[in-house]
């Protein structure tokens, strides 16, 4: 069971076990809430980029401790490919890459922000976001009667929002439907509970 939250705010200084964070291939302009991450961080993530340790291909995980310079204690950097090609396609994709990395590196919580790029609207992005998250999350164990204490599964991922106007809210309010519609359709183990934190 998934509890999504969404909360007001700021990625960057959100205390938590893990922030998922998404970036195109360079030479694409480093934006966003990774930007503002990155000038939290002084410098470390664009820093593993100019050095290929991190390039942003398409699908591409890499997990990183944050030693306090955050206040979440792992940072996971998501690739969304060249960012002329990128479409919701491919951001449910990455959405799902990372929700499968998350579940099977045993991290319970995590948070992510969602905003506004590449002239997809936090509507759009939200709802592929979430669909791809529980696909790449889901697992059928209903029955698994060995080893049931080693099932991974992630418990609750908080959705931060830098500002909840009344665009928002209904934005939230429509998707929540639609989620409930995923999770009795295409998850039926995966059960989808909402909190508006204002």
């Amino acid at each position: 069971m998934m509890d999504i939250r969404v909360e007001l705010g700021k990625a960057e200084r959100y205390p938590c076990e893990l922030l998922l964070l998404f970036s195109f291939e360079l030479p694409a302009r480093i934006e966003g809430v990774w930007e503002r991450a990155d000038l939290e961080w002084k410098g470390f993530l664009s820093g593993l980029m100019s050095q290929g340790d991190f390039k942003g291909e398409l699908f591409e995980c890499r997990l990183v401790h944050t030693q306090g310079a955050l206040l979440a204690k792992r940072v996971l950097l998501t690739g969304l490919g060249k960012r002329e090609e990128f479409d919701l396609e491919k951001w449910r994709g990455a959405s799902s890459k990372a929700g499968q990395f998350i579940k099977n590196a045993g991290v319970k919580r995590f948070a992510f922000a969602v905003e506004k790029f590449n002239r997809l609207t936090v509507e759009e992005l939200s709802e592929s976001f979430v669909t791809g998250l529980l696909l790449g999350a889901y697992q059928f164990n209903e029955f698994k009667t060995l080893d049931r204490d080693k099932i991974k599964e992630i418990e609750g991922l908080a959705e931060l929002e830098q500002r909840l106007d009344q665009h928002v809210r209904r934005v939230i309010d429509r998707r929540a439907e639609q989620n409930v519609l995923i999770a009795d359709e295409i998850l039926p183990v995966a059960v989808i509970h909402r909190h508006h934190v204002l």
